[in-house]
């Protein structure tokens, strides 16, 4: 099973790539916002189409003002 993880440089990201170690049946794509940038539409459809995944994880986080996260 092949997972695609966004917002792969950030806490939940990083932690769903160390269990990589435990389920070697796993492949990961960790996308991280200097490869895949989240607020380009065109840029999201172009992985949807581009890459071969079973499930995806969405672990991006928009952020707004001084660096907190949107809630």
């Amino acid at each position: 099973m092949t997972i695609l993880i966004t917002g792969a440089n950030g806490q939940i990201g990083r932690e769903l790539q160390a269990l990589q170690a435990e389920f070697s049946d796993l492949q990961y794509i960790a996308l991280d916002r200097s490869t895949l940038d989240m607020t380009n539409a065109g840029a999201i459809q172009r992985v949807i189409a581009d890459t071969a995944f079973d499930a995806c994880i969405n672990c991006g986080l928009h952020r707004c003002g001084q660096g907190r996260a949107r809630k």
